[in-house]
């Protein structure tokens, strides 16, 4: 398995998606992320929370090459800008695509990945209830 650093585009597509989620629900209503989900992972805003997400990704890097080997990958230079909301599909793509170049060292054993892999599962059984053969196969 090989890994690397996202582009900021992701990582941004993904505060996004959070943010979509928490302020307006829409097609993330089943999503159980609450106004304080951001803080619950350690960051004060958005920018913050896209640092954190950048910094992990970097770590797992390291864990994987060495240390100091992720500025080989790109620099090391994330910035947050707000980008147009996923949709769920899109959110989920994104999401796990970040969080498979996350896979390395002790990185999914901190409560940051933990709590992403969480939304993931979330977004996954959305998806699934929200196909329209879903309804249409009996309980049980």
């Amino acid at each position: 398995m090989s890994a690397y650093i996202v582009e900021d585009e992701t990582i941004n597509k993904i505060v996004e998606g959070i943010r979509h989620a928490v302020k307006y629900g829409d097609g993330f209503k089943s999503l159980q992320l609450q106004p304080g989900f951001i803080h619950k992972a350690g960051a004060a805003d958005y920018q913050s929370f896209g640092e954190l997400l950048f910094t992990m990704n970097v770590e797992a890097i390291e864990q994987r090459y060495g240390k100091g080997e992720a500025e080989s990958f790109r620099p090391l230079d994330y910035e947050y800008h707000c980008v147009y909301p996923p949709t769920a599909i899109r959110f989920y793509r994104v999401l796990s695509c970040y969080l498979y170049q996350c896979l390395e060292g002790n990185v999914p054993e901190t409560p940051l990945y933990k709590i992403m892999y969480d939304v993931q599962v979330q977004l996954a059984m959305l998806i699934v209830q929200s196909l329209p053969e879903y309804d249409k196969i009996p309980w049980g």
